[in-house]
């Protein structure tokens, strides 16, 4: 037959010494040694005795989670609140940068028309080779002076 020893002083328990088993694991003692511990005492019946682990593991689950399920619920609104408080934001600025590019592609629109208008009239200057004084805004000798110098 195997023998038991004390969890604490892991000294083998003689069948003529007293001894507590945890009535939910196999934690042995001796009675001596568990009442020597943090002075212990011994409440109720030693045949109906649980070890202070599964004393406290079991009185842990009477604690009410009422309060922490309510804090959880309150934490998950939040966060779905966030969380839609994100996607208009994320909205605003997708609208904002749509309504931005449109705005630039009109004034990219723009500017390549007026490069295009000036372009047809550079492309007409070049093709009669010479222009009036009023279309270079210099004088027909300031004019003449430039070609020369080319």
């Amino acid at each position: 037959m195997a023998k038991n020893y004390c969890m604490k002083c892991v000294l083998p328990i003689e069948y003529e010494q007293t001894f507590l088993n945890c009535t939910s694991c196999t934690y042995t003692v001796h009675e001596s040694c568990f009442l020597k511990l943090e002075n212990n005492t011994l409440e109720g019946s030693k045949d109906n005795w649980e070890c202070n682990f599964c004393r406290n593991k079991n009185a842990s689950t009477s604690i009410p989670i009422e309060p922490y399920i309510n804090r959880m619920e309150s934490l998950l609104q939040r966060i779905s609140t966030l969380q839609e408080e994100q996607e208009g934001i994320v909205n605003s600025v997708i609208n904002i940068c749509n309504a931005a590019s449109g705005e630039l592609v009109d004034s990219i629109n723009f500017l390549d028309s007026r490069l295009s208008s000036f372009q047809s009239e550079l492309d007409s200057i070049h093709e009669n080779g010479k222009c009036d004084e009023q279309e270079l805004g210099i004088s027909k000798e300031e004019e003449e002076k430039l070609l020369t110098e080319q």
